[in-house]
């Protein structure tokens, strides 16, 4: 797609629009994810994105905040976005208890009084593991009458 224009520049897209490197899916320069650096020709891609056209999220590719090697920190799942609803290409579905743009952070929030903390369940999700009496997301609701033993949510 490169194409030489007047001065000896070089030009991207398919109608030589832009002087950075364009998404080959929407021709919009940077992807509309960075910033077009008019020196060097090159993206300055906002945070959690990359490539040449910062065309890529890096949970797609693999990298998290840190670099990690797993995917969306193994908290979650890479999914495509749909651009019909205004969604980035690709973005990290979180798994229960965590959150962030990458699933970098644990959001299990639990009750000190009522629960024995956040624990991890078989799925990867997490969860408050409640004391006996106590139920509900954060181990805040008790149960009246009848004791019950410890739960999750």
């Amino acid at each position: 797609d490169l194409n030489p224009q007047s001065n000896d520049q070089w030009w991207y897209g398919t109608a030589c629009q832009s002087i950075c490197p364009t998404n080959p899916s929407t021709d919009v320069s940077c992807s509309g994810l960075g910033v077009c650096n008019p020196l060097s020709h090159s993206c300055l891609c906002a945070w959690g994105f990359s490539g040449d056209a910062c065309q890529w999220n890096m949970c797609a590719i693999g990298y998290g905040q840190n670099r990690a090697s797993s995917e969306c920190f193994d908290h979650g799942s890479c999914v495509a976005g749909d651009p019909s609803k205004n969604e980035p290409p690709f973005y990290c579905e979180c798994k229960v208890g965590w959150g962030g743009l990458f699933c970098e952070r644990d959001i299990c929030w639990c009750s000190p009084e009522s629960s024995y903390g956040c624990a991890t369940i078989a799925d990867g999700s997490r969860a408050c593991r409640c004391k006996e009496g106590w139920y509900g997301r954060a181990c805040e609701r008790r149960y009246s009458g009848e004791k019950r033993p410890y739960s999750f949510f």
